[in-house]
């Protein structure tokens, strides 16, 4: 085993007493109340899997039930049940309804964008270093099948506003035909300036998609602050409806362009509603989608979980951070362009013989001690992501801090290893 150095002894485990008021509902209530989250779980993953309340669990297994007692009946009538649901999304977020499609997911979407939007063979795609995955290999993917190239622009994550549009921008060139760019970064946490680069593209003749998987009810207006020609955006993260529900949403002169990943019974259709003819899927969860942002609006108000998210999540950084810099002796600040109230990270300590956090491993043992908590690399280092949201308390934050300082203790030493 190499050696490492030791890190500074703490005697203690303390969490700095940084708390933040529980957040209530407009009748008193704890806020957890209103999710079906195990509450002896301390969830500080919504950025991952967001929590569902319990008038929309309970909607969609109405619906289901419905479903599964007379089919034929539901799926002759479920048409307008679907565009029913489509017109108080598209309210939420502030478009007109005929401009919203729903699909499974972000990565759904862009995928859709990507198979109907032309592109000519000897044609640039421009994407960053900071794109999710999945769309990084779907954006690879089909430009190796029309014979177009990929230019990835490196992007800094502490890069502000200013630096990201140049970098970007001193990528183009005269073959550059589509741009794909995060709203919100999921591993990183920072937002990208899409307005203005979306805009100089359309005046440039380049066309954008914005990959906005975190950003439904996040930010305030998502899809108006993009303004790309096709925008995708997860309502199963922090809007908190039932999963396998996402926006799409086209401006007006690219929609008709749009088609399914999937033929269907009414490909003559216009959009939105070719979307919507998906044979035998269950869309339950569609359906029930409206129910989960009506009842959050209702029982807490957006504005009041967009703040407690965000406050939460700076409790997390400030207590957390500060533990790990008392017990290690390292600054545990992740710089950040543009970050995210509700999404913050904080950086862990390092061993000094180059081994690499197994952040499987770690993730795992704290899911078996009762914490949801997920972990990334930023610029070679290991953070933690935490994603606040209405639900979260300052006890949960502390339940994270007595956990992690012993497996990192322990881990960077070399006196354990880390095993679920």
């Amino acid at each position: 085993m190499h050696p490492v150095d030791p890190p500074r002894p703490v005697s203690v485990i303390t969490v700095p007493s940084t708390p933040v008021d529980e957040l209530l509902t407009h009748d008193g209530r704890p806020a957890r109340a209103v999710w079906s989250l195990d509450p002896t779980v301390a969830h500080l993953n919504h950025g991952s899997y967001g929590g569902v309340p319990r008038a929309a669990v309970a909607e969609r297994q109405r619906l289901q039930a419905e479903l599964e007692a007379d089919p034929l009946r539901w799926f002759l009538g479920e048409r307008g049940r679907t565009v029913s649901a489509r017109d108080e999304l598209a309210s939420w977020l502030e478009i007109p309804a005929e401009r919203l499609a729903l699909v499974a997911n972000a990565s759904a979407g862009v995928s859709v964008a990507l198979q109907s939007l032309p592109l000519p063979k000897d044609a640039e795609v421009l994407i960053t270093n900071l794109a999710y995955g999945a769309v990084d290999i779907a954006v690879r993917r089909h430009a190796e099948r029309v014979g177009a190239s990929v230019r990835t622009v490196e992007l800094d994550p502490a890069a502000g506003a200013e630096k990201v549009v140049d970098a970007v921008w001193d990528a183009v060139t005269d073959r550059t035909a589509l741009l794909v760019l995060d709203h919100v970064t999921s591993g990183t946490a920072r937002r990208l300036p899409v307005g203005p680069l979306c805009a100089r593209a359309r005046a440039a003749g380049i066309r954008t998609v914005v990959d906005g998987a975190h950003a439904p009810m996040l930010l305030p207006d998502p899809v108006g602050e993009a303004d790309a020609d096709v925008w995708v955006g997860n309502l199963h993260k922090f809007a908190c409806a039932p999963r396998g529900t996402a926006a799409l949403v086209a401006r007006d002169d690219i929609a008709d362009l749009l088609r399914p990943a999937a033929d269907t019974w009414a490909p003559v259709s216009g959009y939105p509603e070719r979307f919507d003819h998906l044979g035998t899927d269950d869309r339950t969860a569609w359906l029930a989608a409206p129910v989960a942002l009506r009842t959050i609006e209702t029982e807490l108000g957006w504005d009041r979980v967009r703040d407690h998210a965000t406050a939460i999540a700076g409790c997390a950084v400030a207590q957390i951070g500060g533990l790990l810099a008392g017990a290690f002796g390292e600054d545990p600040a992740v710089p950040l362009g543009m970050p995210v109230g509700p999404i913050r990270l904080v950086g862990l300590p390092d061993r000094s013989d180059g081994q690499v956090l197994p952040i499987p491993t770690l993730q795992r043992i704290l899911v078996e001690r009762g914490i949801a908590a997920t972990f990334t690399r930023v610029a070679g280092r290991t953070c933690w992501r935490v994603s606040g949201h209405g639900y979260v308390t300052s006890a949960d934050v502390d339940r994270f801090g007595t956990e992690i300082v012993p497996l990192l203790r322990g881990w960077l030493t070399g006196d354990a290893t880390l095993a679920a």
